[in-house]
């Protein structure tokens, strides 16, 4: 609908355009949500906010682990948070290590070590600005880095942790965290 009124400028826009695609991809369709953060960077790197060009490059970076090319995600990853650490985003600075971690888990069960080494630098900053839906997050990665590390009851007990953050209305989250 944007497209078709050619407006010059939506506040909100790349939100909504990251919801859609994000959308497209829980219903199994990742090229579709490829299609259109392809063509948000390439909007939002010619005339975008630098925010709103990190969470395009954040979203990308999901889908891009999702689709099976990890190492692109971290990519695009590290291109997110080069843009919001110039900005005082401090709760998406606080979750992006998070994603980062999953990219790397995503990638190989050998960085297990180097995303629990992310996880727990971030935790405090998560813990601090983001709430604890993210922090049930990050508590599952480091869940998955510990049983991938062969300390089970450590995982259990994060995985656990997790779980009394979230809500039953939170299934995914909740669902990650009791498959840890």
């Amino acid at each position: 609908r944007y497209q078709e009124l050619r407006l010059e400028r939506l506040d909100g826009h790349a939100a909504l355009v990251s919801t859609l695609a994000g959308v497209y991809s829980e219903r199994g369709d990742h090229l579709r949500a490829k299609v259109l953060l392809d063509a948000l960077i390439v909007e939002t790197d010619a005339a975008g906010e630098r925010d709103d060009r990190a969470y395009a490059y954040w979203n990308a970076a999901l889908n891009a682990a999702e689709r099976g090319y990890a190492g692109e995600g971290r990519r695009l990853a590290e291109r997110a948070a080069a843009l919001l650490a110039e900005g005082e985003d401090q709760r998406s600075q606080a979750r992006l290590p998070v994603t980062r971690a999953w990219l790397l888990l995503a990638e190989s069960p050998q960085n297990a070590r180097e995303a629990r080494q992310i996880l727990r630098a971030a935790i405090p900053r998560v813990r601090q600005h983001a709430g604890a839906g993210s922090l049930a997050s990050a508590e599952t990665e480091l869940a998955r880095c510990e049983l991938l590390l062969g300390r089970p009851e450590v995982a259990r007990r994060l995985a656990r942790s997790s779980l009394t953050r979230l809500g039953a209305e939170q299934r995914l989250g909740r669902a990650r965290a009791l498959t840890a």
